[in-house]
């Protein structure tokens, strides 16, 4: 009942069960002694927008570090809705403090293309040291992705699980947590060393060349960092060789997929080559935090010509019957 001249109103709550545009139209109004209103202010007509939350995901990289080290914890948030813009977006990301505390590392460094603002979970400015993360009031377009970022830092080796907070967004809702774990090692100083011989200063290098008594012999020492830590300082010795000529960088780099600064070569020569065979062991050396990590290597030349060289290995016997045993080189 609708008193002369004036309105009144119906309401009820309703939810959408999929995200889209939804067009809703009414039937005609009518009453018992007013009839039917067919005409174009009749039927009501208005549109209902559902929107999909935003959904995140996270990484570290690198990882795994050492103790101490750094990685970049890098969030991506997704809007999944093709027309419409998220507002308001925001999560919390609390890091872990099992098996140790990771916090924000230093320097403070950051990134944010989803607008808004990073602060620690208090709401305060974000700084070296923290224990998490919080972006509030972000924005994202219609279809695209963004990503927050910050460096971390963890003092003790092991696991560190981190979920964050569920990603959520003003007018989209709540979307998922997102996780990932970051593994720090113990450091693995290594050292790798590779001697090689040949004819030429210019190669090629095998392990084991044939020359005539008195020609000239060269030998390429190559050194490679082959752990995950710098080693400094590095060099080579040799029993037989001088290696005084070599000049090695001042420290060795961990591998990269982008050079080869881990890797330092010498060549040493020429030697003259004295009859016989002569097997030459060097020795590299490189040095992480106080401690001096090693590796060896051989390379052999020896004369052409036939040659026959007879050792035994005992240089007595004490009762008939006991084995002598003697060693033929040719």
């Amino acid at each position: 009942t609708i008193p002369a001249s004036s309105s009144c109103t119906v309401s009820v709550n309703i939810t959408g069960t999929a995200a889209g545009s939804y067009q809703n139209v009414s039937g005609f109004i009518s009453s018992t002694n007013g009839g039917t209103n067919t005409g174009s202010t009749g039927s009501a007509t208005a549109s209902l927008t559902v929107l999909q939350p935003p959904s995140m995901a996270k990484l570290f990289s690198p990882n795994p570090i050492l103790a101490g080290g750094t990685s970049t914890l890098t969030f991506t948030i997704t809007n999944p809705n093709q027309n419409d813009s998220l507002t308001g977006l925001s999560f919390t990301d609390t890091f872990p403090t099992s098996p140790g505390a990771m916090t924000v590392a230093s320097p403070l460094t950051t990134t944010n293309t989803c607008n808004g603002t990073l602060t620690d979970n208090a709401g305060g400015a974000l700084a070296i040291g923290d224990p998490g993360m919080r972006l509030t009031g972000g924005l994202l377009a219609a279809g695209s992705a963004c990503t927050v970022s910050v460096n971390v830092t963890a003092p003790t080796t092991g696991n560190y699980a981190n979920i964050s907070g569920a990603v959520s967004s003003t007018n989209g809702g709540t979307g998922n947590t997102a996780a990932d774990t970051l593994t720090v090692n113990a450091p693995n100083p290594a050292i790798g060393l590779l001697k090689q011989v040949s004819t030429s200063a210019t190669g090629p290098w095998t392990s084991f060349v044939a020359v005539t008594t008195g020609s000239n012999i060269y030998y390429q020492f190559t050194v490679e960092n082959a752990g995950d830590v710098v080693l400094s300082p590095v060099g080579v010795t040799d029993p037989l060789v001088s290696t005084a000529s070599c000049t090695w960088p001042a420290s060795l780099p961990v591998a990269v997929a982008g050079n080869d600064n881990h890797i330092a070569t010498c060549i040493v020569g020429p030697v003259t080559a004295a009859a016989g065979s002569h097997p030459n062991t060097a020795t590299a050396s490189g040095v992480y935090s106080g401690t001096t990590y090693t590796d060896t290597d051989s390379a052999t030349y020896a004369t052409t010509g036939l040659t026959l060289d007879k050792t035994a290995a005992e240089t007595s016997f004490t009762l008939a019957g006991d084995v002598l045993n003697y060693s033929y080189l040719v």
